[in-house]
């Protein structure tokens, strides 16, 4: 059996559940497309772009962010609207494409008085409405398989230790043992977009380039300061597909008159040196026609404008000329017109009407 991971950091490290997993079901192939510090918004991307690339499909896709969609709601770029939308997208993909589909549900350690934070206890609540909703198999919850949650079951704030992971992997597997779902027919139209560098205009010097990590493969354009990439707008921009490494720093994001300043220098680069990332935008810019990122030349005017902090960023490491930045490609959130909205009530209806 093929097992799609997506999931955040927990099923990176070594001693993680998605590694144990491996080693407890050598029968089966797991590819595991990990990726620290993102949150659902990543996973959707992966299955678009791996839509786009006519992957081969997997036999079950295991979907793991919760804990880190509850770390984003903090203020980082992520809403409960965009979280709702990512998931109903990831439904839609699913059922599209007859993946079946498990929810996995970790949660950071819980706080000085004993509880989980509230954020947590939402993001539960939004994957497990989207399950019941869905006709898909019930999110496994971490409170499920470990019981009440304690700091012993944590190396640090949010990953899991050795023998908590091991549960995780040993509940995932006995639940794979069972039939899992592929969420209901949907003729839905999904509600993001994926952008990659093959679809901008670059001033660049140099062409776009493939680069492969463990954990995702693309084209990414390399700008220096004075460099820019225009961008077919789709919606509102909500995250940026970076790669983050020694030379990266400052960057613009421009759209009809207006403009922010972001970062792309992340503290993460102490464990990864080349980090690819996802870069949530927290002001959502709308455009009509094109999103401009690039990297103005003048250092006064790009450091005057409103900055838009990114979530573990840190001070760029060499001077502001030698800044560079590597892009990858955007993801714009749309809403449906209200024809299309209209349309797809009345087939729900339809549905739910040939069931009686």
């Amino acid at each position: 059996m093929h097992i799609l991971v997506l999931g955040g950091s927990n099923a990176g490290v070594s001693f993680g559940w998605a590694k144990t997993l491996a080693r407890i079901l050598p029968e089966h192939d797991i590819e595991n497309c990990f990726l620290g510090a993102v949150g659902s918004l990543f996973g959707l991307l992966l299955l678009l772009k791996r839509r786009r690339e006519s992957q081969p499909k997997p036999d079950v896709v295991i979907f793991e962010y919760a804990l880190n969609d509850a770390i984003l709601l903090d203020g980082s770029g992520l809403d409960a609207e965009l979280l709702r939308e990512a998931l109903k997208d990831v439904i839609t993909i699913c059922a599209q494409d007859k993946l079946p589909l498990l929810f996995l549900c970790l949660a950071s350690q819980p706080r000085d008085d004993g509880n989980a934070s509230p954020n947590a206890s939402f993001v539960n609540s939004v994957y497990l409405r989207a399950t019941r909703e869905n006709g898909l198999a019930s999110p496994l919850l971490l409170t499920d398989i470990l019981g009440e949650l304690s700091a012993s079951d944590y190396v640090d704030s949010v990953h899991l230790a050795e023998g908590p992971s091991l549960s995780v992997a040993e509940a995932i597997a006995q639940r794979l043992a069972r039939h899992i779902p592929v969420p209901k027919p949907s003729h839905r139209s999904l509600s993001f977009t994926y952008v990659d560098a093959t679809e901008a205009r670059s001033t660049a010097a140099l062409p776009s380039r493939e680069l492969t990590s463990r954990v995702f493969h693309g084209p990414f354009i390399e700008l220096s300061r004075g460099e820019a990439t225009y961008w077919p707008s789709k919606g509102r921009l909500v995250s940026i597909m970076l790669l983050s490494n020694a030379s990266s720093g400052y960057y613009r994001i421009g759209w009809q008159g207006a403009a922010i300043r972001k970062n792309a220098q992340s503290l993460m680069r102490d464990i990864i040196p080349d980090l690819m990332m996802m870069y949530y935008v927290t002001s959502k810019p709308l455009a009509r026609g094109e999103i401009v990122i690039d990297m103005p030349a003048c250092e006064t005017e790009l450091m005057a404008l409103p900055e838009e902090p990114t979530l573990m960023e840190c001070a760029p490491s060499v001077p502001f000329a030698e800044q560079t930045l590597l892009v990858n490609g955007l993801l714009f959130h749309h809403k449906p017109s209200r024809i299309v909205r209209a349309l797809q009530r009345a087939a729900s209806l339809f549905r739910v009407a040939r069931a009686y």
